[in-house]
Order: structure tokens, then C-alpha cells, then sequence
């Protein structure tokens, strides 16, 4: 495999990726800026994507790690395609990545979520008649 790359639902923001690293043995890790564009290597995918640009040889592992700010939902089908050798091609499958939250939330109170200054709101929090957004939530 020479590299591998993986797409990111709606809510994810760029500015939210710290840093990525890969590792031959998974102890010493070589961290790089990551990227998120077409990767013009490959036929299969036209969108942007996160390219690890380092793979693999024979049977021998390499390991991949990207260091977000924020916290995401996991996605058990996340989009992902890996390339081996020189053509075009790639082969396309799905993963645990990461993912969006999902449109439920708990039952905690107003309260809680106007406390919660490093949590992102994906939806504005009701209060008797009124609707708050995030900011306006903080600022109460």
C-alpha cells in the first residue's frame, strides 16, 4: 500500500485537527501538517481528503494517528480508500472514524449545557419559550 486517505462528514472542521503522525513500530512517531484536498494520485474520489502519504511493505504494520481538539462522534462507516503502487486506482472501504453527533440529545438541563463552554451545541437550547445559542447561552 503507498498511501491511504479518509473524508470527514458535514460538521467537521479543519481548524479542529491539532496534528497528525505515523509510525513503523508504534512507539516512535514522525508527526507532519496534515492536508485536506483532492488527491490528484487516484481516480476514485474527487473531494477533498486527509492523505496519509506513507503506507506500507509486506506483512509489516504502520500505524496513523490524528490529534483533534474537539470531540467527534466515532462513525462506524467512515469513508476511507487506500492505493498500492503506481496506477490510478484505489480501493475503496469503510472504517471507524470520525463522525458526526447525531441529532439526539440527552436529557440534560439548560443549565448544564450553558455551563459547558468546551462543549460545541449542535442545535440551540430551548428555554421555556426562548431559544439560545451557543453564545448567547455563555453569556447568560
Amino acid at each position: 500500500m503507498s498511501h491511504w486517505a479518509m473524508q470527514f462528514g458535514s460538521c467537521f472542521s479543519w481548524n479542529d485537527v491539532a496534528g497528525a503522525a505515523y509510525s513503523m513500530d508504534g512507539t516512535s512517531w514522525t508527526a507532519f501538517t496534515p492536508t485536506y484536498q483532492v488527491d490528484p494520485s487516484q481516480s476514485c474520489v474527487t473531494t477533498p481528503v486527509f492523505k496519509y502519504s506513507v503506507g506500507t511493505t509486506g506483512s509489516a504494520k504502520t500505524y496513523y494517528k490524528l490529534i483533534l481538539s474537539r470531540n467527534y462522534d466515532v462513525d462506524p462507516n467512515a469513508f476511507g480508500y487506500y492505493k498500492s503502487g503506481v496506477r490510478t486506482g484505489c480501493c475503496t472501504f469503510s472504517f471507524n472514524g470520525v463522525g458526526c453527533p447525531a441529532a439526539i440529545w440527552c436529557a440534560f438541563s439548560q443549565g448544564y449545557w450553558f455551563a459547558q463552554r468546551q462543549t460545541v451545541w449542535c442545535q440551540n437550547v430551548t428555554f421555556g419559550a426562548n431559544s439560545y445559542t451557543q453564545a448567547q447561552g455563555q453569556n447568560i
